[in-house]
């Protein structure tokens, strides 16, 4: 894997962006939206800047030369525990962002029936 690391801030958001090479030499840029564990492997979700594409996940291996690498899921069982994973942790964040937004509707409403704003 070769990856450039750039950190760039958008809508106060950092977004890791990484430059990886594929077997062709060609390199394409991609956002990594998540890495987590699963059964002591590490995997990355990554998005391509390209809108039309969707989000891939990879499985961080050591190469040849004990170097990192990213690579394809090849095992059909394996591809979908990754898969249900990411599904998971989205649903995760999705109930986040809801319980943040009702706390925030909360605060408003209890700022407008008492008129005073913390």
């Amino acid at each position: 894997m070769s990856s450039d690391n750039e950190k760039c801030a958008c809508d106060e958001m950092e977004l890791e962006v990484i430059s990886l090479t594929d077997d062709n030499g060609d390199e394409q840029e991609f956002i990594v939206l998540e890495s987590f564990e699963m059964e002591g492997s590490t995997y990355y979700v990554l998005l391509p800047p390209d809108e039309d594409e969707e989000a891939v996940i990879l499985k961080l291996v050591l190469d040849e030369n004990e170097e990192e690498s990213l690579v394809d899921i090849e095992d059909d069982e394996e591809w979908a525990k990754a898969e249900a994973l990411w599904n998971s942790l989205l649903d995760e964040y999705s109930n986040e962002e809801d319980l943040i937004d009702n706390e925030e509707d909360l605060i408003e409403d209890e700022e407008k029936l008492t008129g005073h704003e913390e």
